[in-house]
């Protein structure tokens, strides 16, 4: 299928209006990624068949990115994330689970795994690697942060950070006094200060902390039945790496960009004119490394 659906996109650079076809005799080049080359005249039986019209230039980026991948092994980090996964559809989709993956076009649950989940892992790795060779740099400007934030209730948020203080556990004094269901109920976490989104009070001790510490308590003005604690467990990214890159990995800015890396690191070009002109409209860092990156549409902390 994923052939076939080049070959309806390819056809954008054959067909010299919606109802006409043409005939080709060159070999031209239409993209090459890696060691791989695609031409106009390898696809163009196929493509004559079909209406290009409402083909995009993403299809052309997924046939490039099965090029990118087809090396990279699947390792245990792979087969346990998609176990995660598939247990997780499981859960949410009850007995309807099995028609749910047929209903997208997969026969089973392992073809769904092996060309579905499967690839976008081995992309995953492709730009994590990336990201990992500029750690440095963008653990300075993201700032990554291991740290717990609790809230409590006002009343009881003396006598909570009393009792941290004197040396009790800070999982222990979360499951005594967290809010029932607030998102800060002291579990550990890797934050990036750059992108991540906190009350104003967290903001401001996050931002002045550079070293592992603890708050007094600190209070919003729009929640005064509420407080909050926060412990700075590591300030410095080189001592919680893994985590860290995790954390840079999942950032959608960033990710953006270092997938535009993989493709132009692996010798991504497109030859077809309208396809290029598509593609440095919507995704120019793909093949020009000073191009701006688009904002990812939706901007959300970790």
């Amino acid at each position: 299928m994923k052939k076939l659906l080049l070959a309806l996109v390819a056809l954008l650079a054959l067909t010299g209006c919606k109802d006409a076809f043409v005939n080709i005799s060159s070999d031209q080049d239409l993209f090459t990624v890696e060691k791989s080359t695609t031409t106009k005249k390898d696809l163009f039986s196929v493509m004559k068949h079909y209406d290009s019209g409402v083909m995009q230039a993403s299809i052309l980026l997924d046939e490039a990115k099965q090029q990118l991948i087809k090396d990279v092994e699947v390792d245990d980090t792979m087969k346990k994330e998609a176990k995660e996964q598939i247990d997780y559809l499981k859960a949410m989709l009850g007995e309807n689970y099995m028609q749910v993956i047929k209903n997208v076009g997969y026969n089973s649950e392992e073809e769904y795994i092996e060309k579905m989940l499967y690839p976008e892992y081995k992309f995953k790795k492709l730009v994590k690697a990336e990201i990992e060779k500029d750690f440095e740099s963008l653990s300075e400007e993201y700032k990554p942060r291991k740290i717990r934030i609790l809230e409590v209730e006002a009343k009881k948020a003396d006598a909570a950070l009393k009792q941290l203080k004197d040396g009790k556990k800070f999982d222990e004094v979360a499951k005594d006094n967290a809010v029932a269901q607030s998102q800060y109920n002291g579990t550990e976490q890797i934050v990036l200060l750059k992108s991540s989104q906190f009350p104003a009070a967290i903001s401001d001790f996050l931002n002045k902390s550079n070293a592992p510490t603890l708050s007094e308590v600190l209070k919003d003005d729009t929640k005064p039945d509420s407080a909050y604690i926060v412990q700075v467990i590591e300030v410095e990214a080189s001592k919680f790496k893994d985590g860290a890159l995790g954390g840079l990995a999942i950032n959608p800015d960033i990710l953006a960009k270092y997938e535009g890396v993989v493709y132009r690191n692996n010798n991504f070009k497109v030859y077809d004119k309208d396809i290029y002109d598509n593609l440095m409209q919507s995704k120019p860092h793909y093949l020009d490394k000073d191009a701006e990156v688009p904002k990812a549409q939706n901007q959300m902390g970790m």
